[in-house]
């Protein structure tokens, strides 16, 4: 079980690498991220 929606964890992350792909679907934006190791979408 995970985490409930909108639950603080109090963690910051960082991704880096390449947008390879952007969705846009109006209010909602999807980005594909490539490194060299990892796609991230």
């Amino acid at each position: 079980m995970g985490l409930a929606p909108d639950t603080p964890t109090g963690e910051t992350v960082s991704v880096a690498g390449r947008v390879m792909l952007v969705r846009d679907h109006g209010g909602v934006c999807f980005a594909t991220i490539r490194d060299a190791a990892v796609t991230c979408s």
